[in-house]
């Protein structure tokens, strides 16, 4: 999978005894992609978090979809792999005048306490992710290349040993006609999005195939 290109940083022209050193363009360009990461997985670790009355507003007002493309913008013209996504996240939107925000609320609630009684206890990594993430943004933002390259590296090392192993397989148990389209939607959501951070394609390899459609009414 590709996505848009990040601009390197890394040392000038073999043998020149120069190092690189970024632009103020290209430096605020990289604190950009980074915040706009950041805020996907923010994105990711409220829709697995126990629901809340905020959530669930979000939910059915229709500002989650916006807010998934805005977040995924730096991924550029591969976001429309998230449009399956998107779209049944804006079919939970259409549908809510039918249903009462207390029955919405009580409905996910239940759902969340049944597929995942005791937590998840990977989403504290998700959080640690975003710290890692964020830490890279201010390095960009303050100039400290070192910091930065730092961060993303700590960044790679932390999906690897904290998420690589534990997120496919947890969308895909999720992933079963029992779940409501909502949660399974989550699940690939989540999955897609650690497809293009980690540069492999765990979305194709669990969902491509049977990924459930929410009606259009």
């Amino acid at each position: 999978m590709t996505s848009e290109p990040i601009p390197s940083t890394e040392g000038a022209a073999p043998d020149s005894g120069q190092t690189f050193v970024p632009s103020a363009e290209v430096t605020q360009h990289l604190a950009n992609v980074a915040a706009d990461r950041a805020a996907g997985w923010r994105l990711c670790a409220q829709l697995v978090s126990p629901p809340t009355s905020a959530l669930v507003n979000r939910l059915r007002d229709g500002a989650i979809p916006a807010e998934l493309m805005e977040n995924v913008a730096w991924i550029g013209k591969e976001t429309e792999r998230f449009l399956a996504p998107r779209m049944n996240f804006e079919a939970f939107a259409r549908s809510a005048r039918h249903r009462s925000f207390d029955d919405d609320v009580a409905a996910l609630t239940a759902e969340y306490a049944r597929l995942w009684p005791q937590g998840l206890p990977w989403l504290e990594a998700i959080h640690s992710l975003i710290d890692l993430i964020d830490r890279e943004a201010d390095a960009w933002r303050s100039g400290d290349d070192a910091a930065a390259k730092n961060a993303r590296v700590a960044e790679q090392r932390h999906m690897e040993s904290q998420l690589i192993d534990t997120l496919p397989a947890w969308a895909a148990a999720t992933d079963v006609p029992r779940t409501s389209i909502l949660y399974r939607t989550v699940a690939r959501t989540v999955v897609l999005y650690l497809s293009f951070e980690s540069g492999r394609d765990f979305d194709g390899a669990i969902f491509r195939r049977h990924f459930p459609s929410a009606p259009r009414n």
